[in-house]
């Protein structure tokens, strides 16, 4: 029985860790980084999109119980130009 307990614990207690971590890391990224720096830092995005120099990268952090958070970095000229929660505006998060 107390294996499981355990196991239970650390699922959890991983579970947490990895809902926040798309947050948490965007207070990393800042005006005027590359592509490339972005994407290590924050990972492959959810999806992307762009237009005549302008690129978006989307992020979703699972919020738990159906709910997602929705995160976008933007790229004017291969620069992060700006970035946050979507829905919010520009800047940061």
């Amino acid at each position: 029985m107390n294996i499981i307990k355990n196991f239970m614990i650390l699922g959890l207690a991983v579970l947490l860790a990895s809902c926040a971590s798309i947050g948490k890391r965007m207070a990393r990224i800042s005006p005027g980084m590359t592509k490339l720096e972005v994407v290590h830092i924050l990972g492959k995005p959810k999806s992307s999109s762009g237009s005549s120099g302008v690129e978006v990268l989307h992020y979703t952090q699972d919020e738990g119980w159906w709910r997602n958070s929705y995160y976008y970095v933007r790229f004017v000229d291969g620069k992060v130009d700006a970035y946050g929660l979507e829905g919010r505006g520009p800047g940061r998060c």
